[in-house]
């Protein structure tokens, strides 16, 4: 059933892929009927067995599975191997993949137009939506657990006890391991495995050193429970604080756990069970996701309200089914805590095996720090130097450029981190903190210049990372992302900013301030249509019409600036649709301007008054935090470890915030549109430096 329903989202994603490629109309309708019909299927299926059969329990299916009479006499000895399950982790992993790229695709969809070839995303929106899908696929195969190897003998240790309260209980009452499985609560599980006897088997080599609330050292190793009826399912096995999994138990094989190659078992994967446990609420929420991406792909239909409504759908049922989707990807068990496994085998008095503990991994972690301190120091500078280009640097094509070259270089200090905690594996604070004190790395009293470099670097991470957080919310979303076809035709003609004389001025339309829905008498603006004189290279006078809005009216043989190409008259003026200059449009008007004609010209992205506003608003938001940068008060202080510390959410966190300023830098969302999308980014950066950097940058 498991097997049979990975038809829906597979059918969604390719849906969409369909929707992002087809050219032709026609065929693109019947391609997306024919990927939509079995996600439908699928989901009538699902109805229907949840209708025919009641919905169980995590517990209720653990019983099911660990049924059968209890063994008569000795207990059965051990298989030699166990059956693994790559094909369902890889199942696992295209579930949360696909599901993940349906719910990032609700956005590409609603933003798509047909282009001259008759396809709906351009080329650059169909390289971010595989950058995102990239993401998500990157997340799935590295956030793993490593599991059980096959074969038993030789690799593993075992212990035979009896399950009691979440753990397996040893037989003689001495020992009690915590056992977790992933997708089933601790609760859940006892309450099926109740007083079951079992044989629990785990790999030391496939570990790793915890530390829960308590600060307390606990091994985590890779385990598979092997019960009497002939079923093995792969756990975690959590040993209580001072003991360790390398003296726990006894080798498998050997006389107290004996092998028998002739016995066959089958292993259960929990992941089969979810078609059973699936909620009702989680079904309609699906059901009402594929509803509007089926919505979404019908012509004239308000794809961005659809959109808006299949993403929060998505976001639900992920919420109410989790626990049985969102599993991890296989991968190989490269999280491996070779430390831990180094300074077991030398307390086992077999050192010569591994590497000594003078070699150990953490060891080496920690003494990369400064250096990664070094180039994590480059994200905010380069942060830093994209805002200030953002506000600077002139032409909205070359601005983006440029922002977007720095956001590549703190997108490759992001990748810098992710592959260092790829290949050294997951660092617990504490375990960090205490590598650092074994080791004596402290920043000690040094030199005034290295004090002044320290203090540099801690005030410009604050002020680059504040500042980008700062300029989401204020600059990034006030500043323009497109051009004025007729800019750009005046400006390619060689256009300057000048004052020339209006030949002739008639009234358009008066404006008057509104109290309780009626207009009052108060006229506030008028808009006009102006003749003006351009005076070409030769000292012509060529009369050009432009139509503008302003607070006050304008006479005949006043002067007024436009924008135009001496050397071309023929193609017009331009003049902004609202030239109000007087301060009390100062909240009203910020753009087009008579003195923000030049700015435009150029092409800058914020004009003076919004230089003053935003400006002023965006400094005394990082003002605070540049007075509050660590300073060094002449005392020895240890290290920041956050660098090493990173985690997959907050890693995803920064590719979000990476994607979201991506996005800002292009045209695909404008209006109040760009400033959800930077609170929105904000928010994820927020989120992402509150676990890690904000706290190890605090060393005061």
């Amino acid at each position: 059933m498991a097997l049979f329903l990975s038809i829906v989202p597979l059918s969604a994603l390719a849906a969409m892929g369909v929707w992002a490629f087809a050219e032709d109309r026609d065929a693109r309708f019947l391609l997306l009927m024919l990927c939509l019909a079995p996600a439908v299927l699928g989901l009538l299926v699902l109805t229907g067995y949840g209708l025919l059969r009641q919905r169980l329990r995590p517990s209720d299916v653990v019983r099911a599975v660990s049924a059968g009479p209890r063994p008569v006499g000795p207990p059965p000895a051990l298989p030699r191997t166990v059956p693994g399950t790559v094909g369902w982790r890889w199942l696992s992993g295209l579930y949360c993949t696909s599901l993940t790229a349906w719910a990032v695709g609700f956005w590409f969809v609603s933003a798509a137009y047909p282009d001259r070839s008759g396809r709906l995303l351009s080329d650059g929106r169909l390289w971010m939506w595989g950058g995102a899908i990239t993401v998500i696929v990157l997340c799935c195969v590295l956030n793993v657990d490593g599991t059980v190897g096959r074969v038993l003998p030789d690799r593993t240790r075992a212990l035979r006890g009896t399950v009691r309260d979440g753990g397996v209980v040893a037989a003689d009452g001495g020992l009690r391991v915590t056992v977790r499985v992933l997708r089933i609560p601790s609760r859940q599980l006892a309450q099926g495995l109740r007083d079951r006897d079992l044989w629990l088997c785990w790999d030391p080599r496939r570990g790793r050193r915890v530390f829960p609330a308590d600060g307390a050292e606990r091994h985590d190793c890779a385990a598979v429970l092997v019960l009497d009826n002939d079923r093995a399912v792969r756990v975690r096995a959590v040993f209580p604080p001072g003991t360790s999994a390398w003296e726990a138990g006894t080798v498998t094989g050997g006389p107290e756990a004996p092998v028998d190659p002739a016995r066959k078992v089958g292993t259960w994967d929990p992941r089969t069970m979810w078609p059973l446990t699936v909620t009702w609420p989680a079904i309609g929420w699906y059901a009402l996701a594929l509803l509007m991406s089926g919505a979404m792909m019908t012509e004239g239909a308000p794809r961005g309200l659809l959109g808006v409504v299949g993403t929060v759908a998505m976001l639900v049922a992920f919420a109410l089914h989790s626990t049985e989707v969102f599993l991890r990807a296989p991968a190989a068990a490269w999280y491996r805590d070779a430390g831990y496994a180094d300074a077991a085998l030398h307390a086992l008095g077999r050192a010569g095996e591994r590497a000594s503990p003078e070699t150990d991994r953490l060891r080496r972690v920690v003494r990369r720090i400064p250096v990664l301190l070094g180039v994590v120091t480059v994200a905010p500078a380069a942060a830093l130097a994209g805002l200030l280009a953002w506000v600077v640097w002139p032409g909205p094509q070359a601005r983006s450029a440029v922002v977007a070259g720095c956001l590549a270089v703190a997108g490759l200090v992001w990748v810098v981190l992710l592959v260092h905690r790829v290949f050294t594996g997951p660092v617990e604070t504490a375990e960090a903190e205490r590598a650092l004190r074994d080791a004596g790395l402290v920043l000690p009293r040094d030199s005034a210049r290295r004090h002044r470099l320290r203090r540099a670097g801690a005030l410009l991470g604050t002020v680059g990372t504040v500042g980008w957080l700062a300029g989401l919310v204020l600059l990034l979303p006030a500043g323009d992302v497109t051009a004025d076809p007729r800019l750009e035709v005046l400006r390619d003609a060689g256009a300057v900013v000048a004052e020339v004389p209006i030949l002739s001025a008639r009234r358009v339309k008066s404006h008057y301030s509104v109290h309780d829905g009626r207009p009052t008498g108060h006229r506030y603006a008028v808009t006009q249509s102006l003749t003006v004189g351009l005076r070409d290279d030769t000292g012509l006078t060529h009369p050009a019409r432009v139509t503008t809005k302003s607070d006050d009216p304008r006479a005949e043989g006043d002067r007024i600036s436009v924008i135009y190409a001496p050397s071309a008259p023929a193609i017009g003026a331009y003049i902004g649709e609202d030239s109000s200059d007087s301060l009390t449009s100062w909240l009203s008007n910020w753009q087009g301007y008579q003195a923000d004609l030049p700015r435009l010209l150029d092409g800058r992205a914020l004009s003076g008054r919004q230089l003053v506003l935003c400006g002023t608003l965006w400094f005394l938001a990082v003002l605070p935090f540049a007075f509050s940068a660590p300073q060094d008060r002449g005392k020895p202080k240890r290290r920041p470890v956050w660098p090493v510390t990173l985690t997959f959410p907050t890693a995803v966190g920064y590719a979000l915030v990476l994607a979201g300023s991506a996005v800002m830098l292009t045209d695909w969302v404008t209006g109040f549109g760009r400033v959800v999308l930077g609170v929105a980014t904000g928010v994820c950066l927020i989120a992402a430096l509150t676990p890690g950097p904000l706290r190890g940058m605090d060393t005061r």
